[in-house]
């Protein structure tokens, strides 16, 4: 990489089911003064109609299909057009050979700030992937046990349980302790040695396991079995909970110091991402609860409440 300021694209998909937030992800995105000189490219799942399209071009935001990896594996996935996005996350060097930096957002994510973008093209500039870890301060349980008969017990973790279905029992002790590597941000130059390594272990993985866990899985093969560099960054860069929100109503980290949080992630909060008018409980600064949107659109509201409030103190 030179000194040069590298061209950078943000990508993010999913099909038309999920428009509503990915139309917020980009809006959260633009918002943003950082974002003018970079590129978003949305993955099309498919479904999506000439008023998505529109919507997006507003925003100036581009989709694309990024296609079946080969015939074999749109088979294993039955022909869902949706598959294809978790299936392309190993492999976007080759949909986007122009650019230097390639970051990763889930669609059903947002930015509150423009940190994580800066923290992970720090990193992704050496030649290393950025990715956040779920082994956090923030949770304590780190995996689970499933009892069996004779007082055996079986270790329940995401990696295990994946190899597992995979038939890659060889790693799923191997990979049973160590942290989830989140594939809902990432980033990656687009001459790194990750991306075939990635992609091999994608396609020896769906060969029997889900396809929907396929890049999560082929991730952690990549790195904790291939030894490809990675370093983790802070949990602000793909913020997960548990909730908390300062005296402004921005996310913040639920334990000291408070940082504000960069990628709101909204990952298996169903009920909230299908009904952004719902509420969730978090704590506020001086530790009481209160109850606040999580979707973009409606958080958004919310500060442009205090900002008229704060400008009429001032007046």
């Amino acid at each position: 990489m030179t000194s040069q300021q590298p061209k950078i694209v943000l990508v993010s998909g999913g099909d038309a089911k999920y428009f509503d937030m990915l139309h917020e992800l980009a809006t959260s995105i633009r918002a943003l003064p950082e974002s003018q000189n970079v590129d978003v490219v949305f993955l099309d799942g498919g479904g999506f109609e000439q008023t998505h399209i529109d919507a997006f071009s507003e925003l100036n935001v581009s989709l694309l299909d990024p296609k079946w990896p080969n015939p074999q594996i749109q088979k294993r996935c039955a022909n869902k057009e949706y598959l294809k996005i978790n299936l392309a996350k190993p492999a976007l060097n080759t949909l986007f050979p122009s650019y230097d930096i390639i970051i990763w957002i889930d669609g059903d994510a947002w930015l509150q700030n423009w940190k994580a973008i800066d923290l992970a093209v720090m990193v992704a500039q050496k030649g290393k992937l950025a990715v956040v870890s779920q082994n956090t301060r923030f949770r304590s349980l780190r995996f689970n046990f499933k009892k069996k008969l004779f007082g055996w017990a079986d270790i329940r973790t995401i990696f295990h349980k994946n190899a597992k279905r995979a038939r890659l029992g060889e790693y799923a002790w191997k990979l049973a302790n160590l942290a989830v590597l989140n594939a809902g941000f990432y980033a990656l130059r687009q001459d790194a040695p990750h991306w075939a390594t990635w992609t091999a272990w994608r396609d020896k993985s769906i060969k029997k396991g889900r396809p929907f866990t396929s890049d999560q899985l082929s991730l952690a093969l990549t790195c904790y079995i291939d030894n490809f560099p990675f370093e983790t960054l802070p949990e602000i860069c793909n913020y997960m909970g548990p909730w908390r929100v300062d005296e402004n109503n921005r996310f913040v980290e639920i334990f000291a110091p408070y940082a504000e949080a960069s990628v709101i992630h909204m990952a298996g909060l169903d009920k909230w991402r299908e009904d952004p008018k719902q509420y969730i409980s978090m704590v506020q600064a001086d530790d009481t609860k209160k109850l606040c949107p999580i979707r973009y659109c409606e958080w958004i509201k919310t500060q442009k409440n205090i900002n008229t409030e704060q400008a009429k103190k001032a007046v």
